[in-house]
């Protein structure tokens, strides 16, 4: 139960990420909207690589 939490944490951040970033499009919304876009990637790679999980880089990659 606990993997599976863990990784819709994850999943979660991501495509929260992606949504600021989105949206912060300068053709589309609010430009400063961008930088907050970044912190949810931030607390992603920052869970990610205080873990002891292998294959650290290739999960950043791929959420991101």
């Amino acid at each position: 139960m606990i993997i599976f939490v863990t990784i819709m944490r994850r999943l979660l951040l991501a495509i929260l990420s992606g949504f600021l970033l989105a949206f912060s499009w300068p053709a589309i919304g609010f430009l400063p909207i961008i930088f907050i876009g970044f912190i949810p990637l931030l607390i992603l790679e920052n869970e990610i690589s205080l873990s002891s999980e292998k294959r650290k880089g290739l999960k950043i990659f791929l959420h991101s």
